[in-house]
Formats: structure tokens, C-alpha cells, sequence
């Protein structure tokens, strides 16, 4: 089962890079900031996040693919899935 909902009073990141309609080269530039306790990862590569909970990493940009799909998961606000644009329309 797929629950898909907005729920605006419990974000559980700020995602700030990249803009949506940024260019992109071989990476994309991703950071932000994320809930205590959650883990972000792009890909399936795992971001780090430092001691004031930013995250922040090049990744490659998604061949074939105008989106960038940045999961972030945390243990009681669930999975969530940010997507960004990227590249020339």
C-alpha cells in the first residue's frame, strides 16, 4: 500500500540546494537540514549529517533523468521522497 499525504506542520527536512531547474553537470550539489534522528541518502548513497543535523555532498547527476529523488527516512515521521528538477527542460 502506497499512502501519499502532505502533512506541512511535521517537515522532516529543508532541502536547499539544488533549485529546482538547476543546471547540471556530471553532480548535483545537494544539502539541507534534517529532523534529529533521520538518515538522507540519494541513490542509495548515504549523506551524512554534521552535529547541527546540515547535510550536504556531490552526487552524480541521475543519467537519462530530469529528477533528483532525495529520500530521507527517520524512525517516527517515516519515509519521505524530495524531488528537484534538474538540467535544461
Amino acid at each position: 500500500t502506497l499512502r501519499i499525504a502532505f502533512d506541512n506542520d511535521a517537515p522532516a527536512a529543508e532541502i536547499q540546494q539544488p533549485v529546482d531547474g538547476q543546471p547540471s553537470g556530471g553532480t548535483v550539489h545537494v544539502a539541507g537540514v534534517a529532523a534529529e534522528g533521520a538518515s538522507v541518502s540519494v541513490g542509495g548513497a548515504a549523506i551524512a549529517l554534521d552535529q547541527d543535523l546540515r547535510f550536504r555532498a556531490d552526487v552524480p547527476a541521475p543519467a537519462g533523468d530530469r529528477s533528483l529523488a532525495i529520500r530521507i527516512s527517520h524512525p517516527s515521521r517515516g519515509i519521505h521522497y524530495y524531488l528537484r528538477m534538474i538540467g535544461a527542460p
